[in-house]
């Protein structure tokens, strides 16, 4: 992980949660005034429904009005009744019909008057209830808004402990990003120190520490074969021709004579059933064969991305690469030789 990585990162974070901010806060400005519009009309409904539950008891007072009126007309009627049957017997009609049209004339006034202003309130009754099922609509409304508004409220903490989970993120990769530097400057440090204890070490012949060229052919191996084809006159140059040959074929990156890849991609064994090796093989041998087979699998692990032979603090007694700590034992050892020698030559010459 880089700088410029990093920093890249940390732009667009900061980039996307502007936006989200923006926009939350966008929601959260529309929802109240939608809240605010949305409680004034309930207001008016409240109002409304006062009106509507008035016009029912002025109904219901207006039927119980409507059903004494009935009754005292019913009243009427069976007394006009009476006056009729006894003036029939007196033999005179004409006073009697005479009321009868006055009742009937007042009590058409009456139920017209009546029809009309059942019909008013009902007109009332039906505007109000109207009025009363839009609140109920805006109160859907206004628990929806209020679920969204908790739903802004939600999304806003959440935004918060993002932030805050953020600023952890970015606190390690600040802590990653040293110790990736430190991580650089100890290789790098390292790789000097093993440059100076093998430069050291050129100096000081040992059977178990030295510097080894890794992925580098051993000429010998093709000299031989050379020699066992060729005269001994041209052997030799044979054998550098033969070498540089396959020092190429060890640099070409189309070439993979491999047959176990590992975990991450990583080759592992010699495919020996590779065209090019079974020929070299069979055309020149098993040391020949072993030599190349060897470097490759060096080049391979030690420096596969480029192909070029390397050189390496080695322990040759375990076959492998040799720590810091080993050489600078061998190192150490040396010179305390050479002190004690040193030493037994003054000793000696006084």
């Amino acid at each position: 992980m880089t700088h410029e990585k990093v920093g890249d990162r940390r732009s667009w974070r900061n980039e996307n949660q502007n936006v989200a901010s923006a926009q939350i806060l966008k929601v959260q400005a529309e929802n109240r005034s939608i809240l605010l519009n949305a409680e004034k009309i309930i207001q008016n409904c409240g109002r409304y429904q006062s009106l509507l539950d008035s016009g029912e008891q002025d109904l219901e007072r207006f039927r119980q009005d409507s059903k004494k009126l009935i009754a005292e007309c019913a009243s009427v009627r069976e007394k006009v009744s009476a006056v009729n049957g006894k003036k029939s017997t007196d033999g005179s009609s004409e006073v009697p019909q005479i009321v009868q049209q006055e009742d009937d004339e007042t009590l058409m006034k009456l139920a017209e008057t009546q029809k009309i202003e059942l019909d008013d309130l009902h007109k009332r009754i039906l505007d109000l209830q109207n009025q009363l099922e839009a609140k109920q609509g805006l109160d859907l409304i206004l628990e929806t808004l209020k679920s969204i508004e908790a739903g802004c409220e939600k999304l806003q903490g959440k935004r918060e402990e993002f932030h805050e989970k953020e600023e952890e993120v970015e606190g390690l990769e600040t802590l990653a990003t040293a110790l990736i530097v430190n991580e650089q400057r100890v290789k790098g440090e390292l790789h000097e120190a093993r440059e100076a204890l093998m430069d050291g070490l050129k100096d000081f012949s040992s059977p178990t520490i030295g510097t080894k060229i890794l992925g580098q052919l051993d000429s010998m191996s093709f000299v031989e074969a050379c020699k066992r084809k060729y005269p001994i006159e041209i052997a030799e140059v044979k054998a550098v021709e033969l070498c540089s040959l396959w020092e190429a074929n060890l640099k070409d990156p189309d070439w993979h004579p491999f047959k176990t890849i590992l975990a991450g991609g990583v080759y592992k064994d010699i495919d020996m059933e590779d065209e090019r090796l079974k020929n070299l093989k069979n055309e020149w041998g098993e040391d020949v064969y072993t030599a190349v087979a060897s470097a490759m699998k060096e080049l391979n692990e030690y420096n596969p991305k480029k192909r070029l032979p390397v050189k390496e603090l080695w322990n040759y007694e375990l076959n492998r690469k040799a720590s810091l700590t080993e050489g600078a034992e061998v190192l150490l050892q040396k010179w305390r030789n050479l002190k004690r020698r040193r030493s037994l030559l003054e000793c000696t010459s006084s």
